[in-house]
């Protein structure tokens, strides 16, 4: 039996060939962990790939286009061609439950319920498949993608309601404070 799901994980495991080959002679001259060689490598590159970033004309489409495009190579680069699947679902159901879901308060918590909750499975999962294992995997950005998601719900939540029905919420010491009402 465990053979048989030790068989399945290895299937299932996350990586780039096509960087590890290069990254492999490197690591085991050095004794560092490959994903964590290519990882504090990635870490390094992202230094001038900002400061070409910042050349760009200021045209937003076109930086929204080039931070998809290096986000996209990034995360290839780290878990291989496989690794976007789960990120491609999580932000899939989002995106639905965000547009189509009910338009009020209760939205954001289906969201983060869905997010947390696909997280909380596959980190279940991780733990009994590869207990104490330290490898960089999909799961890592899958954090970050819950906290990104479940910011966006309420964001589009917050959005799309009136500042008259925000500022009916706020006590007198709040409003003091408020953006809206604070003249620069």
């Amino acid at each position: 039996y465990q053979r048989r799901v030790r068989g399945m994980i290895d299937q299932l495991e996350y990586h780039n060939p096509y960087v590890d080959e290069y990254f492999r002679p490197i690591s085991v001259s050095a004794g560092i962990p490959l994903r964590s060689l290519e990882l504090i490598f990635l870490l390094f590159l992202n230094y001038p790939l900002s400061l070409a970033f910042r050349t760009l004309p200021r045209n937003p489409t076109l930086k929204h286009v080039i931070g998809i495009l290096l986000g996209l190579f990034e995360f290839w680069f780290c878990l291989g061609p496989g690794g976007g699947v789960h990120a491609f679902i999580t932000s899939t159901v989002s995106f639905l439950i965000i547009t189509f879901g009910p338009q009020s308060s209760i939205s954001p918590i289906i969201n983060f319920i869905w997010a947390f909750g696909y997280l909380s499975a596959a980190q279940i999962w991780r733990v009994w498949t590869n207990y104490e294992g330290v490898d960089l995997d999909w799961i890592t950005a899958q954090m970050v993608l819950t906290m990104k998601l479940t910011t966006a719900a309420w964001d589009v939540y917050d959005g799309a309601r009136s500042a008259q029905e925000r500022e009916k919420e706020l006590t007198p010491e709040q409003r003091g404070y408020s953006l809206s009402l604070i003249h620069i």
